[in-house]
């Protein structure tokens, strides 16, 4: 029977290796093909973390510390997500890399790494973006804590869990300023499971 499974598994990694193989080509040579006509703006921003939603019924709202319902479908958190961004075509079309601090809804040491590609809408002050990339996000080991039910989504590595998406994706809303850092309003989804919002600041670099 294990044998079995094994050999149906097989052809669906397969897919899914060869699908992250595309996409990373894909990236890589999107990234090479503005290399050299890339305009050279860089963006920074500095954002607070302290919302998320959960999308689905969950084991552990009894360990969430600021939950806003019985059920933890709204729970809050603290953290900071610094990021910098790379113009490839001016308000355009951009690279972004991102790295967030945070304790989590159990108030345990967290945090986030993400690289991607970002789509740009102007009009006038206002901005709109769209971006998706891969995002490594971890976590410590919440079986640390009392009554703790495994829900089966992280791995585990000694006293940490982490989760890795190859297509994380982000929506963000900004509002320019003259003379000053624009407001920026980040919405970042996770499906099936949650979705968070970060207010914060970005500002160009001289």
């Amino acid at each position: 029977m294990r044998e079995q499974q094994l050999i149906q598994s097989a052809p669906r990694n397969s897919v899914r290796t060869q699908m992250r193989s595309h996409y990373l080509g894909a990236l890589f040579a999107i990234l090479m093909g503005f290399a050299e006509t890339a305009c050279g703006q860089i963006m920074l921003e500095v954002k607070f973390i302290g919302l998320s939603g959960h999308l689905r019924r969950n084991d552990n709202p009894h360990l969430y510390r600021l939950k806003l319902d019985k059920k933890g479908r709204l729970a809050g958190h603290i953290g900071l997500a610094f990021g910098i961004e790379y113009f490839l075509l001016e308000n355009c079309l951009s690279v972004k890399f991102g790295q967030a601090f945070m304790l989590d809804c159990g108030f345990q040491p967290a945090g986030f790494t993400h690289l991607g590609l970002r789509l740009y809408a102007t009009a006038g002050r206002h901005s709109f973006a769209i971006g998706n990339g891969p995002t490594f996000f971890y976590r410590r080991d919440w079986s640390l804590l009392p009554n703790y039910h495994d829900e089966g989504l992280f791995r585990r590595t000694r006293n940490y869990q982490h989760i890795f998406f190859w297509y994380a994706g982000e929506v963000e809303y900004n509002y320019g300023f003259p003379k000053r850092p624009d407001f920026s309003l980040t919405f970042i989804p996770g499906p099936p499971v949650f979705y968070t919002f970060a207010p914060g600041l970005r500002w160009q670099a001289h």
